[in-house]
């Protein structure tokens, strides 16, 4: 799939649910993983608009208490203001992968934890060697 994930207008995206599709097809997107913050509605309302062929990924940016986590795969929502432990347990118990969002963006007070961070990450690649050498 090529794609990229976006908010809706359901929350704090500027794309009407109902010209997002459209709009991705125009671009050459064959999907997309649609994370409104804390709620799948647009989600779920866009899966009623999709093309036969074209991918959809219902996601949720959700606000822990220690800052957001994004869920992917999900099939119902998860409540806002858990803690990142509790948060990261319900999206895989519906099967769904965790990612955390802009987490060294330091002017975003919405980002995760720092010890949070560290406690549940295994490795974060800073550097990738390349055919032209090191690259940050």
């Amino acid at each position: 799939m090529d794609g990229i994930q976006c908010a809706t207008k359901a929350t704090i995206g500027r794309i009407p649910i109902d010209k997002l599709v459209d709009i991705c097809i125009s671009k050459g997107l064959t999907g997309i993983a649609v994370t409104d913050h804390n709620t799948i509605e647009g989600a779920l309302r866009l899966k009623e608009l999709i093309p036969k062929g074209f991918v959809l990924i219902i996601g949720e940016e959700i606000l822990t208490d220690s800052g957001e986590l994004i869920g992917y795969f999900l099939e119902t929502p998860i409540p806002k203001g858990l803690s990142a432990d509790e948060t990261i347990d319900k999206i895989k118990q519906q099967g769904g992968l965790v990612c955390v969002p802009h987490p060294f963006d330091r002017f975003r007070k919405s980002r995760l934890d720092t010890e949070v961070l560290a406690r549940i990450i295994d490795k974060v690649d800073t550097y990738i060697c390349g055919d032209d050498g090191i690259q940050q």
